[in-house]
């Protein structure tokens, strides 16, 4: 039998996970977001504050909404938007 492999745009992972509760949890505990909509983390104010963080901060926080196996995709769609190369 043949595995089967998905491919999800970054910004649907990130919808999916911010629905888990561990995901919520780690959000509002570490990063003080209360109920994360991708909106919210795509948003202007959101990226700038991103921008400022720490490398080990930002990959933190990508691992937490987009999990390992999905983290150099996420973390290249946030590069992108805040203008950063990998």
């Amino acid at each position: 039998m043949r595995k089967r492999i998905f491919n999800f745009p970054a910004q649907s992972i990130i919808e999916a996970n911010l629905n888990l509760q561990t995901v919520q949890r780690n959000l509002s505990q570490e990063y003080k977001i209360y109920s994360p909509k991708l909106e919210t983390l795509v948003s202007d104010k959101f990226i700038s504050m991103y921008r400022n963080w720490d490398e080990k901060r930002k990959e933190n926080f990508v691992r937490t909404i987009a999990g390992k196996l999905n983290f150099k995709k996420v973390k290249s769609f946030f590069d992108e938007k805040t203008g950063e190369q990998i």
